[in-house]
């Protein structure tokens, strides 16, 4: 039985609520404060498209609230330490609050469990932005685990509170938290995975194994997107992560006939349907036109 060639687009991706709502606040406010500087603390989305189309409506990116002198400073969907936004109001800077409500609720927890001296555990990156905001909320004992031997660190810890970057994957997080459980005599555990990126993650890992090739397309730096990839990469080893169209190569293709697309939370589903095209192309998939 032959089969058929075919180009198929993970069900789910795309902005996810929160990067949607925070690009839809960083737009609005640009265009009801035209007399106003409107900055965004960090790029508000890993997709250079979407930043140079913003910067052009107004809304240009500084990494630290002391580049402004004045203006509006709007806060991401990852969020940002109190220390930062103590700063930038130091700075007599307005402060438009973009933070994900996935991303507040963790907040609530870390002052939570600090209020209460329980140390707290974030499962994710240091260095990510999100993590450095979770931190700044943790007022107490606090720790960041990203692997197994980060573990050995926590030695000697008689309770804890963990949560979980909203993007990590749910094995990992599983995989972490069994660890602590049985390290840690009162752990309480809180799954604060974003459920939309919990819903992408299995939809990827169905898709990579049905395909002879995935394509994973976002930002470099999106950690969503390489969570992706991660998992697609386990399913079909003919994984690729492309940030934009260009760097697409023919040969990825040869004696392949199923191809998936995945894509983050920071990709326009235009992004991704231009790349399915050209893919098509590659493949010789004839496209039935449009009446």
């Amino acid at each position: 039985m032959t089969i058929e060639k075919s180009v198929t687009i993970c069900p789910s991706g795309g902005f996810c609520f929160g990067v949607k709502r925070a690009v839809e606040i960083a737009e609005t406010t640009a265009k009801t404060n035209k007399n106003k500087q409107c900055r965004t603390l960090g790029p508000i989305v890993h997709n250079k498209k979407v930043s140079e189309r913003l910067e052009r409506e107004g809304v240009k990116i500084v990494i630290e609230p002391e580049e402004m002198s004045s203006g509006i400073l709007i806060i991401r969907s990852h969020g940002a330490s109190p220390d930062v936004i103590a700063r930038a109001k130091k700075q007599g800077l307005e402060i438009v609050d973009a933070t994900c409500p996935f991303v507040k609720r963790i907040h609530g927890i870390a002052v939570k469990l600090s209020e209460e001296g329980i140390p707290v555990i974030i499962v994710g990156k240091y260095d990510h932005p999100e993590v450095q905001g979770i931190l700044g909320y943790a007022s107490g004992e606090r720790y960041v685990v990203n692997s197994d031997s980060d573990i050995m660190n926590l030695k000697g810890l008689k309770k804890a509170g963990v949560v979980a970057q909203t993007t990590k994957t749910k094995e990992d997080f599983l995989r972490i938290a069994g660890y602590l459980l049985d390290a840690i005599p009162e752990c309480h555990v809180y799954n604060t995975i974003c459920s939309e990126t919990l819903k992408r993650q299995k939809d990827a890992a169905a898709l990579a194994s049905v395909s002879d090739v995935i394509i994973a397309v976002g930002g470099r730096h999106s950690s969503n997107t390489s969570r992706l990839f991660e998992i697609v990469k386990k399913f079909c080893p003919k994984s690729y992560f492309i940030e934009e169209l260009a760097e697409l190569k023919k040969d990825w293709f040869e004696n392949s006939k199923k191809v998936g697309i995945v894509y983050g939370a920071s990709t326009p589903l235009e992004d991704v349907l231009e790349i399915k095209s050209v893919v098509e192309d590659i493949l010789e998939i004839s496209r039935i036109p449009l009446i």
